[in-house]
């Protein structure tokens, strides 16, 4: 018997315990270098396949240039929308983009059976909320985040836009309603978010018109899945670039 490390291994040998020993610590030293890797070598490449991958958990080898290439290659298609698993990443287009928001598209994803049928976008994300809230019962959250220019203050909206307009839509087994016109309510919703950019937004070297503010807005549904009402319950607001 050889006392290793960290089992005791039992062998059948003509060898005697010395020997043995000098020939497993030979194996472990050609083991060792043999395992080493130069650090030289450009990253691995992904399959053509999967450069343009609508989720970038597909990619066979995952690393920063892989990503950034995989959502370079969506951009450049006018894709602005790629799935991370559970996290929706999108690119500012800097360019109008009204068809991609339009009633038909609204009423295309509301009525989505699986989320991978269609192209990544933040209907889909709002729309998995709304269905997780409605067959679990239980609150949802969904984060909107990223850097000066980013779009969050457009992204959000349109989710706000998509609860505001889905209810007419979807009724509660599934099937598809006549689409009616917004509530009073619904359309109070949308109609604050001006009133708030009025006061938190600012130019700076990235964005005429962005949002130097926070805010954690809970839109309330009656127990017929209605939208009911909104309150801001968080307003962080950046002081310092307030012009008195």
């Amino acid at each position: 018997k050889l006392d290793g490390t960290e089992e005791i291994v039992e062998i059948d040998t003509k060898y005697s315990s010395t020997e043995l020993e000098k020939l497993s610590s030979i194996a472990s030293i050609s083991t060792d270098n043999d395992s080493r890797v130069p650090e030289d070598l450009p990253v691995l490449r992904n399959p053509s396949i999967l450069e343009n991958t609508q989720d970038l958990t597909a990619l066979s080898y995952l690393n920063e240039p892989a990503v950034l290439h995989a959502i370079k290659s969506r951009y450049n298609e006018k894709k602005i929308y790629t799935y991370s698993g559970i996290v929706l990443i999108a690119n500012n287009p800097f360019d109008k983009t009204d068809d991609l928001y339009s009633p038909e598209m609204i009423t295309k994803y509301a009525t989505s059976k699986q989320r991978q049928d269609l192209e990544p976008h933040i209907f889909a994300i709002a729309g998995e909320a709304y269905t997780r809230m409605i067959t679990d019962n239980i609150n949802q959250t969904i984060v909107v985040s990223g850097e000066s220019g980013a779009g969050k203050t457009v992204s959000a909206k349109y989710i706000m836009r998509y609860f505001a307009s889905l209810e007419p839509q979807m009724a509660h087994d599934g099937s598809v309603k006549e689409q009616s016109r917004m509530t009073e309510i619904e359309e109070k919703i949308l109609a604050t978010n001006p009133i708030l950019e009025a006061f938190g937004n600012a130019k700076t070297t990235r964005n005429d018109n962005s949002s130097r503010f926070g805010k954690y807005l809970e839109i309330m549904f009656s127990e017929q899945s209605k939208i009911v009402g909104a309150r801001i319950r968080t307003y962080l607001l950046e002081r310092s670039r307030l012009v008195f």
